[in-house]
């Protein structure tokens, strides 16, 4: 659910884009680091917006799967899960481009990134970048 308080701003610096695997598996966005601040608080309201561009039928096609989970820690490249997750699934034809908000917990961690998994017997998306950006 997108935070009514966020104002969308957007910085290039915590933008990170990622191709989407040629084949059945899983990738992960590069990091974001969200900072830390003097007094040690996270800055509050965050979301991060996962960019899925259009799609063909055949990058992904009927019931395959894209399944984004968002992951989060103290140490870079984390790996436990924030519970933060969408799929979106091919329906037989083109999709247009397809955008996932998550509101980060409070206090989120320091490091946040997205796992792209694919599973069916999806078409080579590897020409395709997926975007994850922060919004504050």
């Amino acid at each position: 659910m997108p935070n009514e308080f966020s104002r969308n701003i957007q910085d290039a610096d915590l933008t990170k884009a990622r191709l989407l695997t040629a084949s059945d598996g899983n990738v992960t966005s590069p990091d974001i680091d969200l900072g830390l601040n003097s007094k040690e608080l996270f800055p509050e309201n965050n979301e991060v917006e996962v960019l899925i561009p259009a799609l063909t039928a055949t990058q992904l096609a009927s019931a395959d799967k894209i399944t984004i989970l968002l992951q989060g820690g103290s140490a870079v490249t984390p790996t436990t899960s924030l519970g933060l997750s969408a799929v979106l699934t091919g329906t037989g034809s083109a999709i247009a481009q397809t955008s996932f908000r998550f509101r980060l917990p409070s206090p989120a961690p320091r490091y946040v990134n997205a796992k792209f998994t694919t599973a069916g017997t999806t078409g080579d998306m590897s020409a395709v970048s997926a975007s994850v950006r922060l919004l504050t």
